[in-house]
């Protein structure tokens, strides 16, 4: 795992698909503020909420200039069949792999220190899959806020599955970065 994001850091570049099978770069917000999402995985309950609380306020978000980006720990199609439906306002990007949560130090719960896959079975494609299920179930979610100029204004790690920044914090940026 990288290590962690802080306040004036500049974040790691960034280039995922949404699960429309457009590609997008970080880059592509620069001159906008930007509230970067690490969720767990699509079919996540805890994230379901998470996101529908980011929809209840996302025209005001909107109004003061606000790009909302989520990532996920899924394919696209995982994201398309649990989350397309829903015709969400903002953009949701793959990284099953979880590259990007390990760029931007992401982590994951201390089970996981506990009882590592091992080698073979990374090795193994059924079992792989089934680590990488348990590695989803366990990855934990963060939040970064960006200013207009490409750097962190607050980055904010997830202690729990259900652990974002709040709603508050997220307004006092926007009051910082007037649209």
């Amino acid at each position: 795992m990288s290590l962690q994001l802080d306040m004036g850091d500049t974040p790691p570049s960034l280039s995922l698909y949404d699960y429309k099978g457009k590609l997008h770069n970080l880059s592509d917000y620069h001159g906008q503020p930007v509230l970067l999402t690490f969720y767990r995985f699509a079919a996540c309950p805890l994230c379901s909420v998470r996101l529908h609380q980011l929809i209840v306020m996302y025209s005001q978000l909107q109004s003061k200039g606000l790009q909302v980006v989520g990532i996920f720990r899924s394919t696209t199609e995982e994201i398309k069949r649990h989350l397309g439906k829903r015709n969400l306002p903002f953009i949701l990007l793959a990284d099953p792999h979880a590259h990007y949560y390990r760029e931007y130090g992401v982590p994951i719960n201390d089970f996981d220190l506990l009882f590592p896959p091992d080698k073979a079975s990374e090795q193994s494609p059924l079992l792989s899959g089934i680590n990488r299920r348990q590695a989803e179930v366990r990855q934990l979610p963060a939040d970064f806020l960006i200013r207009p100029d490409g750097i962190v204004h607050t980055a904010y790690y997830g202690m729990r599955r259900d652990d974002h920044i709040s709603v508050e914090r997220i307004q006092e940026f926007l009051a910082l970065n007037p649209h």
